[in-house]
């Protein structure tokens, strides 16, 4: 097996991308790659895993509404008009 101690997120990413193209079972593709199944599997689970994203919310221009955007993975936005609670509307009108 191939000592993966020092392998980071963009090496299991590129395993677990190939894998999934290759038709074959993870065991399969563990095992052709002299990779250890168990760390494929917790590695293929945390790149699975849902990412925090942030949210930027834009000063509302009306009381208890905002509009917000979620910047994804790639640069990807995501916007939404927000029904907000009054504190948290009043608080982005008072930020510069």
């Amino acid at each position: 097996m191939t000592s993966t101690r020092t392998q980071g997120t963009a090496f299991w990413r590129q395993h677990v991308d190939a894998c999934a193209q290759s038709g074959l079972s993870l065991t399969a593709y563990a095992r052709q790659h002299s990779l250890a199944t168990s760390t494929f599997i917790r590695w293929q689970r945390k790149l699975a895993a849902p990412s925090v994203v942030p949210l930027q919310l834009l000063a509302p221009a009306e009381p208890g509404v905002a509009d917000g955007i979620v910047v994804l993975h790639g640069g990807c936005r995501a916007a939404a008009h927000l029904r907000l609670p009054a504190w948290l509307a009043q608080l982005l009108r008072a930020l510069p």
